[in-house]
């Protein structure tokens, strides 16, 4: 049997894991506290025992995404060939390909979507420190080591967007080109962004630090 402490653990991830899935659906200003405790079929009381407001509620939601996003990456080495290569494979990774990936990539896109209020207000970017590892394995790669910041950034959200805009228009897709021709087209997607990175990378950084 489990112990209260345990009974508690759990009870908080089931809140985390309901609440990830509404948010990633309706966005931070689209879901209430009452309605993650409705899905959950306990008290808002309940749930604000574990999280006193929706802010800490979502903020811990961010976190855990920001902390699987993180775990994915590869250790940085010295710039080599084979810090290309690890560069373009773990882009090629986030192409979502299972329900719960597809569900953080929404996730990621709602937040950008509705921070435009809570931009002003907000003392912790939980992805922060993901986007800045990516910026470390773009200049872990030869010719790139010395590029300017905004270079480094740009370059890594182009690549981003290009998998987040396509992840979202998933159903659309699918309503279009049906379950085959959407099948194809993700299949074709991963070699196009493999290309798109190779060729980034192969242009060089254009302005130094």
């Amino acid at each position: 049997m489990a112990s209260r402490a345990q009974q508690a653990e759990q009870t908080r991830a089931r809140i985390l894991e309901t609440a990830r899935a509404l948010f990633a659906e309706r966005g931070f200003y689209g879901v209430s506290t009452g309605q993650v405790s409705a899905a959950l079929g306990m008290s808002k009381q309940g749930v604000l025992h574990y999280f006193s407001t929706k802010e800490r509620l979502y903020g811990e939601v961010l976190r855990m995404v920001s902390t699987e996003l993180e775990a994915a990456l590869p250790d940085l080495g010295k710039p080599t060939q084979d810090s290309k290569r690890a560069l373009i494979d773990t882009f090629v990774s986030m192409i979502p390909n299972n329900a719960k990936a597809i569900e953080r990539t929404r996730l990621l896109v709602r937040e950008l979507l509705d921070n435009r209020i809570r931009a002003s207000e907000s003392g912790v970017w939980y992805l922060s420190n993901f986007l800045a590892r990516l910026v470390e394995m773009l200049r872990a790669c030869e010719g790139w080591e010395e590029v300017a910041e905004a270079e480094a950034q740009t370059t890594i959200f182009q690549w981003l967007g290009a998998i987040e805009y396509s992840t979202i228009s998933r159903p659309t897709l699918r309503g279009i080109y049906g379950e085959k021709g959407s099948a194809n087209f993700w299949q074709v997607f991963a070699q196009r962004l493999e290309r798109l990175i190779v060729a980034d990378l192969a242009s060089g950084a254009t302005t130094r630090r």
